[in-house]
Protein backbone atom coordinates (compact mmCIF):
# COMPACT_ATOMS: atom_id res chain seq x y z
CA UNK A 1 0.00 0.00 0.00
CA UNK A 2 2.80 2.40 0.88
CA UNK A 3 4.60 1.77 -2.41
CA UNK A 4 1.31 2.43 -4.13
CA UNK A 5 1.24 5.87 -2.51
CA UNK A 6 4.80 6.53 -3.66
CA UNK A 7 3.94 5.49 -7.20
CA UNK A 8 0.86 7.72 -7.11
CA UNK A 9 2.91 10.71 -5.89
CA UNK A 10 5.51 10.14 -8.62
CA UNK A 11 2.78 9.87 -11.25
CA UNK A 12 1.26 13.18 -10.20
CA UNK A 13 4.48 15.19 -9.84
CA UNK A 14 4.69 16.18 -13.52
CA UNK A 15 1.39 18.07 -13.44
CA UNK A 16 1.27 19.00 -9.74
CA UNK A 17 4.39 20.48 -8.19
CA UNK A 18 5.57 18.23 -5.37
CA UNK A 19 6.46 19.61 -1.97
CA UNK A 20 9.27 18.53 0.30
CA UNK A 21 6.81 17.95 3.14
CA UNK A 22 4.59 15.88 0.84
CA UNK A 23 7.42 13.60 -0.29
CA UNK A 24 8.61 13.21 3.28
CA UNK A 25 5.09 12.34 4.39
CA UNK A 26 4.72 9.61 1.76
CA UNK A 27 8.08 8.07 2.70
CA UNK A 28 7.45 8.18 6.44
CA UNK A 29 3.88 6.89 6.14
CA UNK A 30 4.05 3.33 7.51
CA UNK A 31 7.79 3.88 8.01
CA UNK A 32 8.42 3.06 4.34
CA UNK A 33 11.78 4.84 4.31
CA UNK A 34 12.95 3.08 7.46
CA UNK A 35 11.78 -0.37 6.33
CA UNK A 36 13.33 -0.13 2.87
CA UNK A 37 16.67 1.05 4.28
CA UNK A 38 16.81 -2.04 6.53
CA UNK A 39 15.79 -4.64 3.94
CA UNK A 40 18.54 -7.11 2.88
CA UNK A 41 20.13 -7.41 -0.56
CA UNK A 42 17.39 -9.79 -1.73
CA UNK A 43 15.04 -6.78 -1.81
CA UNK A 44 17.29 -4.86 -4.18
CA UNK A 45 14.44 -4.35 -6.66
CA UNK A 46 12.19 -2.81 -4.01
CA UNK A 47 14.87 -0.31 -3.02
CA UNK A 48 15.74 0.52 -6.61
CA UNK A 49 12.11 1.22 -7.46
CA UNK A 50 11.73 3.52 -4.44
CA UNK A 51 14.91 5.42 -5.32
CA UNK A 52 13.84 5.68 -8.97
CA UNK A 53 10.39 7.02 -8.05
CA UNK A 54 11.86 9.64 -5.74
CA UNK A 55 14.38 10.57 -8.41
CA UNK A 56 11.50 10.92 -10.88
CA UNK A 57 9.80 13.45 -8.59
CA UNK A 58 13.07 15.34 -8.30
CA UNK A 59 13.40 15.48 -12.08
CA UNK A 60 9.80 16.71 -12.43
CA UNK A 61 10.40 19.44 -9.82
CA UNK A 62 13.21 20.74 -12.01
CA UNK A 63 12.04 20.04 -15.56
CA UNK A 64 8.33 20.80 -15.20
CA UNK A 65 8.24 23.23 -12.28
CA UNK A 66 11.59 25.01 -12.69
CA UNK A 67 12.61 24.56 -9.06
CA UNK A 68 16.17 23.26 -8.83
CA UNK A 69 16.35 23.86 -5.08
CA UNK A 70 13.31 21.67 -4.46
CA UNK A 71 14.65 19.06 -6.87
CA UNK A 72 17.93 18.88 -4.93
CA UNK A 73 16.10 18.55 -1.59
CA UNK A 74 13.84 15.75 -2.87
CA UNK A 75 16.79 13.92 -4.42
CA UNK A 76 18.44 13.59 -1.01
CA UNK A 77 15.68 11.18 0.08
CA UNK A 78 16.61 8.75 -2.71
CA UNK A 79 20.14 8.18 -1.38
CA UNK A 80 18.72 6.20 1.57
CA UNK A 81 17.77 3.39 -0.83
CA UNK A 82 20.98 3.11 -2.90
CA UNK A 83 23.44 1.42 -0.52
CA UNK A 84 23.16 -1.86 -2.46
CA UNK A 85 23.34 -0.22 -5.91
CA UNK A 86 26.59 1.64 -6.62
CA UNK A 87 25.47 2.43 -10.16
CA UNK A 88 22.22 4.05 -9.00
CA UNK A 89 24.08 5.89 -6.25
CA UNK A 90 26.48 7.29 -8.82
CA UNK A 91 23.57 8.37 -11.00
CA UNK A 92 22.08 10.25 -8.06
CA UNK A 93 25.45 11.89 -7.34
CA UNK A 94 25.64 13.01 -10.96
CA UNK A 95 22.10 14.40 -10.68
CA UNK A 96 23.00 16.27 -7.50
CA UNK A 97 26.10 17.75 -9.14
CA UNK A 98 24.08 18.90 -12.17
CA UNK A 99 21.45 20.46 -9.88
CA UNK A 100 24.16 22.27 -7.89
CA UNK A 101 25.46 23.76 -11.14
CA UNK A 102 21.96 24.85 -12.19
CA UNK A 103 21.25 26.33 -8.77
CA UNK A 104 24.52 28.26 -8.87
CA UNK A 105 23.72 29.54 -12.38
CA UNK A 106 20.20 30.56 -11.35
CA UNK A 107 21.53 32.45 -8.31
CA UNK A 108 24.50 34.15 -9.95
CA UNK A 109 22.68 37.50 -10.20
CA UNK A 110 21.52 37.62 -6.58
CA UNK A 111 22.56 40.67 -4.56
CA UNK A 112 23.37 40.77 -0.83
CA UNK A 113 24.17 43.87 1.25
CA UNK A 114 24.31 44.70 4.93
CA UNK A 115 23.35 47.95 6.61
CA UNK A 116 24.50 47.73 10.21
CA UNK A 117 22.58 44.83 11.73
CA UNK A 118 20.05 44.64 8.88
CA UNK A 119 20.63 42.21 6.03
CA UNK A 120 19.42 43.24 2.58
CA UNK A 121 19.05 40.91 -0.38
CA UNK A 122 17.31 40.43 -3.70
CA UNK A 123 17.22 36.76 -4.65
CA UNK A 124 15.16 34.22 -6.55
CA UNK A 125 12.89 34.05 -3.50
CA UNK A 126 12.26 37.81 -3.34
CA UNK A 127 13.47 41.00 -1.67
CA UNK A 128 14.36 41.23 2.00
CA UNK A 129 15.50 44.13 4.16
CA UNK A 130 15.70 43.44 7.86
CA UNK A 131 12.39 41.88 8.93
CA UNK A 132 10.51 42.98 5.80
CA UNK A 133 10.13 40.49 2.94
CA UNK A 134 8.18 40.41 -0.33
CA UNK A 135 8.37 37.24 -2.40
CA UNK A 136 9.25 37.42 -6.09
CA UNK A 137 5.80 36.05 -6.95
CA UNK A 138 4.10 38.79 -4.91
CA UNK A 139 6.15 41.74 -6.19
CA UNK A 140 3.85 44.19 -7.98
CA UNK A 141 5.83 47.43 -8.26
CA UNK A 142 9.44 48.49 -8.68
CA UNK A 143 11.15 51.85 -8.76
CA UNK A 144 14.77 52.88 -8.42
CA UNK A 145 17.17 55.71 -9.12
CA UNK A 146 20.03 57.87 -7.91
CA UNK A 147 19.48 61.46 -6.77
CA UNK A 148 22.57 63.70 -6.81
CA UNK A 149 22.72 66.86 -4.70
CA UNK A 150 25.43 69.47 -4.22
CA UNK A 151 26.04 71.31 -0.96
CA UNK A 152 29.03 73.58 -1.25
CA UNK A 153 31.97 71.41 -2.28
CA UNK A 154 30.28 68.20 -1.13
CA UNK A 155 28.46 66.07 -3.69
CA UNK A 156 25.98 63.62 -2.24
CA UNK A 157 24.48 60.53 -3.93
CA UNK A 158 21.19 59.12 -2.63
CA UNK A 159 20.58 55.56 -3.85
CA UNK A 160 16.88 54.65 -3.78
CA UNK A 161 14.97 51.46 -4.53
CA UNK A 162 11.49 50.34 -3.51
CA UNK A 163 9.57 47.13 -4.16
CA UNK A 164 5.81 47.03 -3.71
CA UNK A 165 3.85 43.98 -2.69
CA UNK A 166 0.41 42.82 -1.52
CA UNK A 167 -1.96 45.11 0.41
CA UNK A 168 0.26 48.16 0.04
CA UNK A 169 3.35 46.55 1.57
CA UNK A 170 6.69 47.96 0.50
CA UNK A 171 10.37 47.26 1.01
CA UNK A 172 12.54 50.38 0.72
CA UNK A 173 16.30 50.20 0.26
CA UNK A 174 17.92 53.62 0.54
CA UNK A 175 21.28 55.04 1.53
CA UNK A 176 23.31 58.20 0.94
CA UNK A 177 27.03 58.34 0.17
CA UNK A 178 29.63 61.04 -0.32
CA UNK A 179 32.71 58.77 -0.41
CA UNK A 180 33.78 55.56 -2.13
CA UNK A 181 31.30 56.36 -4.88
CA UNK A 182 32.55 53.75 -7.33
CA UNK A 183 31.96 51.02 -4.75
CA UNK A 184 28.53 52.46 -3.87
CA UNK A 185 27.52 52.56 -7.52
CA UNK A 186 28.68 48.97 -7.87
CA UNK A 187 26.54 47.87 -4.91
CA UNK A 188 23.51 49.68 -6.32
CA UNK A 189 24.15 48.28 -9.79
CA UNK A 190 24.04 44.75 -8.37
CA UNK A 191 20.73 45.49 -6.65
CA UNK A 192 19.27 46.81 -9.91
CA UNK A 193 20.52 43.80 -11.85
CA UNK A 194 19.05 41.42 -9.26
CA UNK A 195 15.72 43.27 -9.29
CA UNK A 196 15.52 43.13 -13.09
CA UNK A 197 16.46 39.45 -13.08
CA UNK A 198 14.24 38.12 -10.30
CA UNK A 199 11.43 40.66 -9.75
CA UNK A 200 10.78 42.45 -13.03
CA UNK A 201 9.66 39.38 -15.07
CA UNK A 202 6.80 38.73 -12.63
CA UNK A 203 5.83 42.42 -12.42
CA UNK A 204 5.92 42.82 -16.21
CA UNK A 205 3.89 39.65 -16.80
CA UNK A 206 1.25 40.74 -14.28
CA UNK A 207 0.85 44.19 -15.85
CA UNK A 208 0.77 42.73 -19.36
CA UNK A 209 -1.92 40.27 -18.29
CA UNK A 210 -4.03 43.04 -16.78
CA UNK A 211 -3.77 45.10 -19.96
CA UNK A 212 -4.67 42.08 -22.09
CA UNK A 213 -7.77 41.73 -19.90
CA UNK A 214 -8.75 45.30 -20.82
CA UNK A 215 -7.90 46.86 -17.48
CA UNK A 216 -6.81 50.49 -17.33
CA UNK A 217 -3.60 51.12 -15.39
CA UNK A 218 -2.29 54.48 -14.22
CA UNK A 219 1.49 54.88 -14.13
CA UNK A 220 2.63 58.38 -13.32
CA UNK A 221 0.53 60.79 -15.40
CA UNK A 222 -0.14 58.16 -18.03
CA UNK A 223 -3.04 55.74 -18.36
CA UNK A 224 -2.14 52.45 -19.99
CA UNK A 225 -4.71 50.42 -21.91
CA UNK A 226 -4.59 47.38 -24.15
CA UNK A 227 -4.67 49.55 -27.26
CA UNK A 228 -2.24 52.28 -26.20
CA UNK A 229 -1.35 55.09 -23.82
CA UNK A 230 -3.47 58.06 -22.82
CA UNK A 231 -1.65 61.39 -22.38
CA UNK A 232 -3.08 64.43 -20.60
CA UNK A 233 -2.19 67.29 -22.96
CA UNK A 234 -2.48 70.80 -21.53
CA UNK A 235 -4.32 73.36 -23.67
CA UNK A 236 -4.83 77.09 -23.19
CA UNK A 237 -7.50 76.76 -20.52
CA UNK A 238 -7.95 73.07 -19.98
CA UNK A 239 -6.35 69.74 -20.68
CA UNK A 240 -7.53 67.01 -22.97
CA UNK A 241 -6.80 63.32 -23.31
CA UNK A 242 -4.77 62.16 -26.31
CA UNK A 243 -4.61 58.46 -27.09
CA UNK A 244 -1.40 57.11 -28.62
CA UNK A 245 -1.41 53.55 -30.00
CA UNK A 246 1.46 51.38 -28.83
CA UNK A 247 2.79 51.26 -32.39
CA UNK A 248 3.38 55.06 -32.34
CA UNK A 249 4.90 55.22 -28.86
CA UNK A 250 8.52 56.29 -28.55
CA UNK A 251 10.46 55.74 -25.34
CA UNK A 252 14.00 56.48 -24.16
CA UNK A 253 15.93 56.48 -20.88
CA UNK A 254 17.64 59.77 -20.06
CA UNK A 255 18.96 61.15 -16.78
CA UNK A 256 17.04 58.68 -14.66
CA UNK A 257 13.76 59.30 -16.48
CA UNK A 258 11.62 57.36 -18.90
CA UNK A 259 10.76 59.85 -21.63
CA UNK A 260 7.60 58.86 -23.49
CA UNK A 261 6.05 60.52 -26.54
CA UNK A 262 3.72 60.05 -29.48
CA UNK A 263 5.80 60.01 -32.65
CA UNK A 264 3.00 61.81 -34.54
CA UNK A 265 1.97 64.33 -31.89
CA UNK A 266 4.74 66.36 -30.30
CA UNK A 267 2.37 67.65 -27.60
CA UNK A 268 1.75 64.15 -26.30
CA UNK A 269 4.79 63.62 -24.12
CA UNK A 270 5.58 62.64 -20.53
CA UNK A 271 8.57 62.18 -18.26
CA UNK A 272 8.52 59.50 -15.58
CA UNK A 273 11.21 59.79 -12.91
CA UNK A 274 12.27 56.21 -12.28
CA UNK A 275 13.06 56.78 -8.59
CA UNK A 276 9.59 58.26 -7.96
CA UNK A 277 7.15 56.48 -10.29
CA UNK A 278 6.33 52.83 -9.68
CA UNK A 279 6.84 50.67 -12.78
CA UNK A 280 8.05 53.52 -14.97
CA UNK A 281 10.49 51.06 -16.51
CA UNK A 282 7.60 48.73 -17.45
CA UNK A 283 6.22 51.49 -19.67
CA UNK A 284 9.59 51.65 -21.41
CA UNK A 285 9.59 47.87 -21.92
CA UNK A 286 6.07 47.91 -23.33
CA UNK A 287 6.97 50.75 -25.67
CA UNK A 288 9.93 48.72 -26.92
CA UNK A 289 7.53 45.88 -27.78
CA UNK A 290 8.83 43.55 -25.05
Amino acid sequence: MYKRQLRKAAGESENTKPTLAGVQSVLSNGRLDEILSLLPLAFYGEKQEAATLVRSMSIDAHNHHDDADLAKAILQFAFAFTATSPSLQQRLKDDAKALDERIAAARKDEAHLRFGDAACSITREGVRFGQKFISADDASALRWGTVVTQSGAVRSFAFKMAVGGPRGSEVKIEWTATKDLDAQRDHFGKLINAALTYLMPRIFASIKERLDNNQRLKIGDLVLTKSGVEFAVQGWFTSKTVVCPWSRLVSSLENGEVQISDSQNRKATARLAMHEVDNAFVVHLLAQGA
